[in-house]
């Protein structure tokens, strides 16, 4: 202390010197902690190395915590870090804790209220019903790790965001956040399959499932062709989680107006529809093209407008010609429904997944008005399945599709309550675009991508039950907050000069 008295002419207070040495201490200490983590795991030494000034980022700006989270979830890094890198599990499922904090910033320094959105009643009434399940199951301890999930995954990340994307500004950025998710995973995709480096997973966000090759290359003796998986490691719900963030790009292009942005949302775009194709799934293909139509039914887009769609896909499966192979293939369904042929001309695939749905809707006529508790489906599956007919798997199977699956599971009740999520999300964002179509399309094009993204959930559902359910949740979350406050949002001036900090907080 006296060479700095020397120095400066003053004395320094104790305080003030035990504080520095305190500092200096942890900052040895965190060094040589951070050494051991990075002669284990360069990545995670990474990870934590980034983790503090994002710490220190949201501790000054509360709502980053809400970006962190959103591309935390839809990346699956979290999940990713405790598979692949020995993180403990604990992290993945705390990681939509950390909105608490910007929730508490809005509700007890701004005073904001806590904002109930029309689907939060019905995802109450699906957690009730829920419950009541678990009472009955066959298996009470499965039922109640089923009934956790959806309490963190699916109710509590549901409350925490709607409560934290409050303005126009907040919902344009997890937007983006979203699309530089497809940016990063569907450009490790494409880079992934342009070099071959199938073997490297790249650090667990470039994983690929089982294999796949058209009959003439397996004649031909050719290599099989892996099916990209992505971050989450199973191709079908890798194909869901992105071909949601395409019509999510494609409208977000037409609401920017820098060309820049603009031009960056249509490579999201892209990108994630090139990873969609590698993963060479049908359902997604045909869930796509239900969506395609909706759009052109609701007069979303003119027919014309779909040319652009129209030449990508084309130029894809020139590029990737063995996807249109794969889709071949789905001339099979129409032997379900032929009384000669049966399920004998379908692929295996489908008769599997046939008599899936067959025997989710034998378990639901039995257990009509609950269904057999959460989770529980999988457990009758071969026990209904021999009634059924069909191919029958020798294991326990899921549903392998949303509604049939929510049936078997929660009954009539819970199917009410799923439906009426949906619709209700659904018709107010139609709402808020039909109220901004005329005086600010950017806003109407926001409600579109919104609208198309759900849209796209409950079309591959058809062929998925509600698994890896968290992405479900969180943009059914980022749709219904992005209703109310596109709802809520005053009136325009005859000349509107757009507050983007305007939202719903500020006008109830």
């Amino acid at each position: 202390m006296s060479a700095v008295r020397r120095a400066t002419g003053r004395s320094v207070p104790r305080a003030v010197a035990g504080l520095g040495a305190a500092i200096v201490a942890l900052s040895v200490v965190a060094a040589a902690l951070l050494g051991g983590v990075t002669a284990e795991s360069p990545l995670v030494a990474f990870a934590l190395l980034v983790a503090v000034p994002v710490s220190v980022l949201i501790a000054i700006r509360p709502e980053t915590a809400t970006l962190v989270v959103t591309f935390l979830i839809y990346t699956n890094a979290a999940v990713v870090a405790v598979i692949f890198h020995g993180v403990p599990a604990i992290a993945a499922v705390a990681l939509p804790g950390v909105l608490v904090i910007p929730l508490a910033y809005a509700v007890l320094v701004h005073r904001q209220p806590i904002v109930i959105t029309p689907a939060l009643g019905w995802i109450v009434g699906l957690l009730l019903i829920q419950i009541v399940g678990v009472l009955f199951a066959r298996d009470t301890n499965d039922a109640l790790a089923e009934l956790s999930s959806f309490v963190v995954e699916g109710l509590g990340l549901y409350v925490l965001l709607t409560n934290v994307i409050r303005t126009t500004t907040d919902l344009r950025r997890v937007i983006w956040v979203l699309l530089l998710a497809a940016l990063l995973i569907g450009g490790l995709s494409l880079f992934q399959e342009l070099t071959k480096t199938y073997r490297n997973d790249y650090a667990g966000f470039a994983q690929t499932d089982s294999a796949f090759a058209t009959v003439d290359q397996t004649l031909a003796g050719a290599d099989r062709i892996p099916r990209q998986a992505g971050p989450i490691g199973e191709k079908n719900r890798y194909a869901q989680v992105m071909l949601m963030l395409v019509p999510l790009g494609l409208f977000q292009a037409r609401a920017e107006r820098r060309r820049s942005l603009k031009a960056l949302a249509l490579l999201a775009a892209a990108l994630a529809l090139v990873a969609v194709v590698l993963t060479f799934s049908r359902g997604a293909f045909v869930g796509f093209g239900l969506v395609v139509a909706a759009m052109v039914a609701l007069r979303y887009v003119r027919v014309s407008q779909l040319a652009f769609v129209a030449v990508a896909i084309g130029a894809l499966l020139i590029v990737v010609p063995q996807f249109g192979e794969r889709l071949s293939t789905l001339e099979a369904l129409g032997g379900l429904f032929t009384q000669d042929q049966g399920l004998s001309a379908a692929d295996t695939s489908v008769q599997s997944r046939a008599a899936e749905n067959l025997t989710a809707i034998a378990v639901f006529a039995d257990h009509p008005i609950i269904g057999v508790g959460p989770g529980q489906f999988s457990s009758y599956y071969r026990e209904y399945a021999v009634g059924v007919g069909g191919v029958i798997r020798a294991q326990d199977r899921e549903a392998h599709n949303l509604y049939l699956g929510i049936a078997a599971d929660a009954g009539v009740l819970g199917l009410i309550c799923l439906l009426a999520i949906l619709g209700v999300t659904l018709f107010d964002l139609r709402r808020a675009r039909r109220r901004w179509l005329s005086v600010r399309p950017d806003l109407a094009d926001i409600a579109t991508g919104l609208s198309l993204a759900v849209l796209t959930y409950m079309t591959t559902g058809l062929f998925l039950h509600l698994s890896y359910a968290r992405y479900f949740w969180l943009v059914l979350a980022i749709a219904g907050a992005g209703a109310m406050i596109l709802r809520r949002l005053p009136d325009p001036d005859p000349d509107p000069d757009p507050d983007p900090q305007d939202g719903y907080s500020q006008s109830v």
